[in-house]
């Protein structure tokens, strides 16, 4: 991931060249000395690998089904479908109208601005770091603003009220790559329908547990979504050539509960399995009200094993495209 960085009086404006669908070469976060010096040996062995699940990223777009819409096929129709493909139909346009109203899901919320304040002691402490003081009291006074409109990069403005020091720009590159990170996630599994379209899929499977397995067909992966027995998505499996990765979905209840907000994800545990190797990511998040909409709170982004980022998000507002940060 390259980074452009402009100045303006008191602040650093950050925007970064990933693509939105989240396909972008792999980055770390540099560990030089007169930062993280105190850095744990677990920490500095995966380099705060932020930038590491690029098949995470690329998963989360592919696990939801039917993320695209279906291409009109230019050649002449197939033949008239049979009376099991009919029932399929029929069951399929009836099971995506349920999932869709069975969670919240902000599909018209445009994007958000708001003041991000991260929880430093929290990250340093999952981290096993040790701040000097003089260090700790300039990150702390930290003033984080950022602009993140759907399918498009987050924009991030630093204001260092207390001055800049030696390691400053490391956690600037940390926080642009935690809070992108956060942002990948919650634009596609919290804040986008989990099934677009009925078309997409290929066999529907109900469980003797009460859940109902659905099937999409896709050349390129195998994918199958777990419904629960309140018709809200919880399991997703996904395997390719190149790797397989599981997304588990957790949800509580609305505490209005209403047709499309009955209850909300609290949180997203996506798993990448390549090889000998596994990688963990866990997403928490907290609402609060905005407008029509119920927006980021609290939010806790981790990998497992390595650190834990907690943030809360403030004076938000609805952002759109096409206005970019001052």
């Amino acid at each position: 991931m390259r980074l452009h960085l402009r100045s303006s009086p008191g602040y650093t404006r950050a925007r970064s060249t990933a693509h939105a669908t989240f396909q972008i070469p792999v980055t770390r976060v540099i560990v030089r000395p007169g930062f993280f010096v105190d850095i744990h040996g677990s920490a500095m062995q995966t380099n705060i690998m932020l930038g590491k699940p690029v098949f995470i990223q690329a998963m989360l777009g592919v696990a939801l089904l039917g993320a695209q819409q279906p291409v009109t096929p230019s050649r002449p129709g197939p033949p008239a479908p049979s009376s099991s493909d009919k029932k399929l139909t029929a069951d399929a346009q009836k099971l995506t109208a349920k999932i869709l109203s069975s969670y919240y899901h902000p599909d018209k919320l445009t994007g958000l601005e708001c003041d991000v304040t991260p929880d430093w002691t929290g990250f340093f402490k999952s981290t096993r770091t040790t701040m000097s003081q003089n260090r700790m009291k300039s990150i702390q006074a930290l003033k984080i603003h950022v602009r993140a409109v759907r399918d498009h990069v987050p924009e991030l403005a630093f204001h260092w009220t207390q001055g800049k020091f030696a390691g400053s720009d490391q956690v600037e590159q940390l926080l642009k790559q935690s809070i992108g990170r956060f942002y990948q996630v919650y634009w596609s599994m919290f804040a986008s329908p989990a099934l677009k379209y009925a078309a997409v899929i290929s066999k529907i499977e109900p469980q003797p547990d009460g859940t109902t397995k659905v099937f999409e067909s896709d050349p390129n992966a195998y994918v199958v979504m777990t419904v629960d027995k309140h018709d809200a998505p919880i399991h997703y499996t996904m395997q390719s050539p190149s790797a397989n990765g599981v997304v588990d979905a957790h949800y509580t209840p609305s505490p209005h509960p209403s047709a499309g907000d009955r209850r909300r994800i609290s949180e997203v545990d996506v798993t990448e399995q390549s090889g000998a190797s596994t990688m963990k990511v866990e997403v928490s998040m907290d609402y609060q009200p905005l407008g029509a909409f119920f927006v980021p709170g609290h939010v806790s982004l981790s990998q497992v094993g390595a650190y834990t980022m907690p943030m809360d998000f403030s004076a938000c507002r609805i952002a759109k495209a096409g206005v970019s940060l001052p």
